[in-house]
């Protein structure tokens, strides 16, 4: 179990940092304090409502528009199976 849960873990990582990715960069730094995705510990609303000079609401609207992008973007690949195949590739910069 231990290795498994590990190599799986490390799958979902993944597949989350590739859908956040997609989203502006101001959603993905909201959507990482938030949930604590950078290894941090996940941020109260006041905290991040602050840092971005948004209100409560907005961040709130801004969280939830984004979990549902991540959600159809996560309904793709269950359909393909392949993440990299529903994912835009990054042009070099």
């Amino acid at each position: 179990r231990g290795i498994k849960a590990k190599e799986d873990r490390a799958e979902v990582v993944a597949v989350v940092q590739k859908m956040l990715e997609l989203l502006p960069k101001r959603d993905r730094e909201i959507m990482t304090q938030r949930f604590g995705l950078s290894g941090e510990d996940e941020q109260e609303y006041k905290e991040i409502d602050q840092r971005f000079g948004l209100s409560r609401q907005r961040v709130s609207q801004i969280i939830n528009r984004s979990l549902a992008e991540m959600k159809k973007i996560y309904e793709r690949f269950q359909k393909t199976g392949k993440i990299l195949r529903i994912l835009p590739q990054k042009s070099p910069p």
